[in-house]
């Protein structure tokens, strides 16, 4: 069984099928609260791939001044407020990745293995679609955007939530995106990948890739290598 290990998830595009409508209602949040009609929706070109990365960038862009942090927050309810009324219209949008629930129930049942989510979403938006894709019921420990506007420090402040489960012989990093495996490698994390970009994530190093969760035991098997061949 080996030691503790931990997992650290990323949430849209990894646990939860969200990518779409979370990316539609980030933006039309920037329309409706600052009259902000934009096509900049390239996050891999902001100086933060997070929420609180993200939205002050986006009004400093437009308005060619800092953004106000009452600036920032009224974006961020109304976005909240959008993803609610996006859940009642259309629950489709807010589906589990295909086989989450399942790797996460055999995580739970493991005693060696913890598992954190590290997101760069913002936290009331990331409770709301873990409710909405039926994954609150394993009540994970939870960082966000409101913890920090660079990945890495969202990510850090997941792995400090485990503290007291420790010490881990090996810390992976699940993610969909390529912010997802620098942030691994910043660290020294193991890796796995999941999603449409899995090629990407290839590309880019990342050997264990898959299109979703539905195979549990390969992508637990893979979550025990990645884990016993780096440094936690």
């Amino acid at each position: 069984m080996g030691g503790n290990k931990l997992a650290v998830f990323d949430l849209d595009g990894t646990l939860a099928d969200t990518l779409r409508v979370d990316h539609r209602c980030f933006i039309d949040a920037f329309q409706i609260e600052h009259g902000i009609d934009f096509t900049d929706d390239d996050w891999a070109t902001y100086q933060h791939t997070t929420d609180s990365g993200i939205a002050p960038e986006v009004i400093e862009r437009y308005f060619g001044r800092p953004a106000k942090a009452e600036e920032v927050e009224r974006h961020k309810r109304r976005f909240v407020v959008l993803l609610e009324e996006a859940g009642r219209a259309e629950p489709e949008g807010f589906r589990e990745v295909a086989g989450a629930t399942a790797l996460l129930a055999e995580l739970e049942a493991r005693p060696d293995w913890h598992v954190v989510v590290a997101t760069g979403s913002w936290r009331d938006s990331a409770l709301l679609k873990l409710r909405l894709a039926g994954l609150d019921r394993f009540d994970l420990p939870l960082a966000s955007a409101d913890d920090g506007e660079a990945r890495e420090e969202i990510v850090a402040h997941g792995v400090s939530l485990a503290d007291g489960k420790g010490p881990f012989e090996g810390v992976v990093l699940i993610g969909d995106k390529l912010w997802d495996l620098a942030a691994a490698n910043h660290y020294g994390f193991g890796f796995v990948g999941v999603g449409p970009g899995r090629e990407n994530l290839a590309e880019a190093g990342a050997s264990r890739v898959f299109d979703d969760w539905c195979s549990t035991g390969t992508v637990l098997f893979a979550l025990t290598e990645e884990a016993a061949g780096c440094a936690a």
